[in-house]
């Protein structure tokens, strides 16, 4: 019997309409696998992570028309993850109400962090090559494998070498990819291995890709970057962006995380977005709506709130409001004491008259000028939630 304290793993729940998917498009002879990350299926089946689908770029229009069949939606990719051959779909299981992301490939795409500056042609022998996992089609774990170590290697930085030849902080490969690795290592024999160059060679060298594993174990850090060099340089001719263009996305990319998360975009809706708007009494858990509704389609989406309430008012209002309060008070002071001349009283009335006027001009110049913002976050494809 196992510790008290050690709790069994239970691997989370599939969503029953992604299984569907894939067994429609088995039923309609739609070509298509999940082609990397099968160590994690298990999650993205339960919508947890995405799921990376291979499709054959000769079946996209019954595989887009089974998505439209289904209510899955394509969105745009956010900022700086616009890559060829790669589309995004949006879908809602309707038992769970939890949202799935397709990444959906009619290449295989790869490449550095942030860039995915290749495209090999390789599609052909991934979706013919195929094994089930979890009753999902995927890569024969020798090509997978083969490709994982080609991407991992594509991945390393300056920076990774020399933490790796410094023995500091985090080995360069990450932890999840040398797992993953070894997770493909396992369901590999060396037939399959055989198998796998013939299929990748010559558009992926052999010599290279077969020292990264042992090479990443080690932490050996100039192995790794002389591998690179020589895989990035046997790869040119499936280079989908120059050097040059491939570091300044890069740069952008890093620029873009650096952002205050306000500020930063995630996917959007083509063209216009969407306004939903939570009305209700005070009290009445309006926040508490928004902020599930935020939660819930913010996992993927672009969302913003707007605020149309006067509790959060500007500062221009705030000022406004604080001279509206104290005026009111002076004025009921005034009319309250028994010698103050008639004149007097008067004028304050007319001056806390005037600012609470200004107060209420001012709240609603910021509600204009929330909800002229919101319209703009719409009409850029984003979801916003009106409070």
């Amino acid at each position: 019997m196992a510790p008290a304290d050690v709790v069994a793993y239970e691997p989370p729940e599939t969503l029953d309409s992604l299984l569907a998917l894939f067994a429609e498009c088995t039923a309609r002879q739609i070509r298509v696998c999940h082609w990397k990350s099968n160590s994690h299926l298990l999650s993205a089946l339960a919508g947890s992570t995405d799921l990376d689908l291979l499709v054959h770029p000769d079946d996209r229009a019954a595989f887009l028309a089974l998505l439209d069949e289904r209510g899955i939606k394509r969105v745009v990719a956010a900022p700086g993850k616009e890559y060829p051959f790669v589309e995004n779909h949006l879908g809602v299981d309707p038992e769970s109400s939890r949202l799935f992301h397709l990444h959906v490939h009619y290449a295989l795409v790869l490449g550095q962090r942030h860039v995915k500056d290749y495209v090999l042609p390789l599609v052909e022998q991934f979706l013919l090559w195929t094994r089930t996992l979890h009753d999902v089609p995927v890569p024969a774990a020798a090509l997978e494998l083969t490709v994982l170590r080609a991407r991992a290697v594509l991945k390393y930085r300056l920076r990774d070498a020399l933490k790796d030849v410094l023995s500091i902080r985090t080995p360069g490969v990450p932890r999840h990819i040398r797992e993953e690795i070894r997770w493909l290592e396992e369901e590999t024999s060396a037939d399959d291995l055989m198998r796998a160059e013939q299929a990748v060679v010559p558009t992926v060298p052999w010599a290279v890709v077969e020292q990264v594993g042992p090479a990443a174990n080690g932490r050996e850090g100039w192995r790794l970057f002389r591998l690179r060099t020589q895989l990035r340089s046997h790869l040119r001719p499936y280079q989908s962006v120059g050097r040059g263009t491939a570091t300044l996305r890069y740069s952008g990319a890093l620029a873009r995380k650096r952002l205050p998360k306000s500020r930063r975009r995630r996917m959007t809706l083509p063209g216009a977005g969407v306004s939903i708007a939570i009305v209700g009494a005070d009290g009445s858990g309006k926040s508490s709506v928004v902020g599930d509704l935020e939660a819930w389609l913010g996992w993927r989406l672009t969302v913003r709130t707007a605020y149309m309430g006067t509790a959060q008012p500007s500062p221009q209002t705030s000022v406004v409001k604080w001279l509206s309060k104290k005026s009111r008070a002076v004025s009921r002071r005034i009319q309250s004491g028994a010698a103050a001349p008639h004149r007097v009283a008067a004028f304050a009335s007319r001056v806390a008259g005037g600012l609470l006027a200004a107060r209420r001009v001012s709240e609603a110049h910021d509600r204009k000028t929330r909800s002229e913002t919101a319209q703009r976050e719409v009409a850029a494809g984003a979801v916003v939630v009106f409070d």
